[in-house]
């Protein structure tokens, strides 16, 4: 006997959207207990590995507002999804992508047991107990979003296919505490290219009340690398992060940094020093540019022509085994101009966005890539995730 379960008109052809609430009264979602990290060599083709740098590179966390309720989203490191989610055939401005849901979401969005309904059906009742959500997101973003099929368990993931995680917080007004839930996503190159461009429309800079906003982030951690082991890193690797002795500070795009230390919940850090001016960020020196300096800088007559090239593989020898300080920086948080004046010792900032999300990989005050923070033998380390590296080098 089958359960007669009433069906929605399709979303903007008159049906009615369904309050809010249902959402936003949504009890925490409980995941799979967090595993000892497994590393792993991620391979992935050109295409791959510049699509997941388009979006690595939308590492900020994003902060929007349906109607009574304040959604906080990121990035986060990609792990195994449990049996327990079902995942949605859907479609982004046209492009088909994949997502996963807990059941126990599900049932509660749609209020009915959705897996007993037919996949397109159950796609339908979830689209519909989502309307207010979905016209909303389409509202900002200007792309539409459309759910074709629920599907009980995932499907076989195609080659060309990329998977990221989005830990969503949100929390209504009246409700004290937030709740979160994370929501693995599969997205084909187009879909992809087209979420980046999304993503990108939160990364402006925001204004309060007309003043200028910076961007300010936690950076420690200070790893030494000789710079044949930097170059010689790929996404998948690992690297311990010794975060124990190195002091951690705050860095204000890039320019001006502050020590600093926890302070309350770990969103919280406090100042201990006045700002100060950060060195300017400099380029690594490469086994060309070293090359091309000590030819230009010697003679070359015939009979010293050996004597020189010996020279210069003893120099550019010497250069890979340079040493230089990789640190990590995570965390970011919007502050006015008229507040970075008036910070000092015993300011206060609160971090926007939460654990869990990218970090950013520091080198000689220059971000490098992206990655995940783990653990590996109880030590600290950072998973790369991906590598901007220049032309050249």
């Amino acid at each position: 006997m089958t359960k007669d379960i009433r069906l929605p008109a399709r979303r903007g052809t008159g049906a009615s959207g369904m309050a809010l609430t249902r959402i936003e009264g949504m009890d925490e979602i409980v995941v799979d207990a967090p595993q000892p990290a497994t590393l792993f060599m991620r391979k992935l083709d050109s295409d791959q590995a510049a699509i997941q740098n388009l979006l690595c590179r939308r590492r900020y966390s994003i902060r929007f507002r349906i109607g009574e309720t304040n959604v906080h989203v990121a990035i986060r490191r990609s792990q195994a999804a449990s049996s327990a989610y079902g995942w949605i055939e859907a479609e982004l401005s046209g492009h088909p992508f994949r997502f996963g849901l807990p059941w126990t979401a599900a049932r509660r969005i749609t209020g009915v047991a959705a897996e007993a309904a037919t996949p397109e059906d159950a796609a339908l009742l979830l689209e519909d107990g989502l309307t207010t959500v979905l016209d909303e997101l389409e509202r900002q973003s200007g792309h539409t979003i459309t759910f074709r099929r629920l599907l009980p368990m995932r499907e076989p993931k195609p080659d060309n296919h990329i998977d990221i995680w989005f830990g969503i917080e949100y929390s209504n007004r009246a409700e004290k505490a937030s709740q979160r839930t994370q929501i693995p996503v599969e997205l084909p190159p187009d879909a992809a290219k087209t979420l980046a461009e999304i993503l990108g429309q939160w990364q402006r800079p925001r204004q309060d009340d007309g003043g200028l906003s910076l961007r300010a982030g936690i950076e420690m951690g200070a790893t030494p690398l000789t710079l044949a082991e930097l170059a010689s890193l790929n996404p998948g690797d690992a690297v311990i992060i010794d975060a124990a002795d190195s002091a951690a500070r705050i860095v204000v795009e890039n320019q001006l940094f502050a020590a600093v230390t926890p302070s309350g919940g770990p969103d919280q850090w406090k100042m201990t020093s006045a700002f100060q001016s950060l060195p300017p960020a400099r380029s690594l020196p490469s086994a060309r540019q070293e090359t091309e300096k000590t030819m230009s800088d010697q003679d070359t007559p015939e009979d010293n022509a050996r004597t020189a090239q010996a020279d210069d593989r003893s120099s550019i020898s010497a250069l890979d085994d340079l040493e230089v300080s990789m640190s990590v920086r995570f965390g970011e948080t919007v502050v006015t101009l008229q507040d970075l004046r008036n910070a000092g010792a015993g300011s206060i900032f609160t971090l926007d966005r939460p654990d869990g999300t990218l970090v950013e990989l520091v080198v000689n005050g220059k971000v490098i890539g992206t990655g995940d923070l783990i653990s590996v033998a109880g030590q600290r380390a950072v998973e790369i995730r991906s590598l901007f590296r220049e032309s050249g080098s």
